[in-house]
């Protein structure tokens, strides 16, 4: 079983052991579709690898975001793919705040989104999919939080908007997080927080 996992001989020496497969695999395939695309190609298909691969539409490469967005409209991928990064975590931090502010001021609502920001699996999984992903978890707290506060029919579009955004993300365990977080808070909200809090804000 051990000599049916090994490589085919096709090796090389780790060069940076925390991102040695964003260097060999991501980031590559990030740039093969963004020449594609910028060459009027559909950027549908990778040929990269060995017999090729599906291109954006493979969502664990998450080249449908807004972090491979900004990061197709830079020419320098190393400066582009700085940028990704840094939307990533833009993402995050807006949503948690949107979302704490349904239920607190502004200034403990930044403080919050800060600190999701900067949270130790960001910080850990900061070059990977997860942080794609999980950059959108607030947002849909907001959204059903936001339904259950108001009750309109633009919060169950953002509900929609927000859910594809989670697959999209790129890594399925952390959406799936998501959404059990998600059918808890609408689980427990009616409970918990019988009136609503904040009716003065319009969003």
């Amino acid at each position: 079983a051990k000599d049916g996992l090994q490589s085919v001989g096709e090796g090389g020496a780790i060069r940076h052991r925390q991102i040695s497969d964003v260097l060999d695999a991501l980031l590559p395939s990030w740039t093969v579709a963004k020449i594609d695309i910028k060459d009027v190609g559909t950027g549908l298909w990778n040929p990269l690898t060995a017999g090729g691969r599906p291109g954006v539409l493979d969502f664990t490469q998450s080249e449908l975001t807004p972090s491979f967005f900004l990061f197709a409209l830079i020419n320098e991928d190393w400066l582009g793919f700085y940028f990704a990064g840094l939307v990533k975590l833009g993402i995050a931090g807006l949503g948690a705040f949107l979302f704490l502010r349904l239920f607190i001021g502004t200034p403990s609502a930044l403080f919050g989104g800060a600190v999701y920001t900067f949270i130790g699996f960001h910080s850990a999984w900061f070059y990977w999919p997860q942080v794609s992903t999980s950059a959108w978890i607030p947002w849909l707290l907001w959204s059903v939080a936001g339904w259950h506060l108001y009750l309109k029919a633009r919060w169950c579009l953002m509900i929609v908007l927000t859910a594809i955004m989670l697959i999209l993300g790129g890594m399925p365990a952390v959406a799936a997080y998501g959404f059990y977080s998600a059918a808890l808070l609408a689980a427990l909200f009616p409970i918990v927080v019988k009136t609503p809090l904040k009716k003065s804000l319009k969003v």
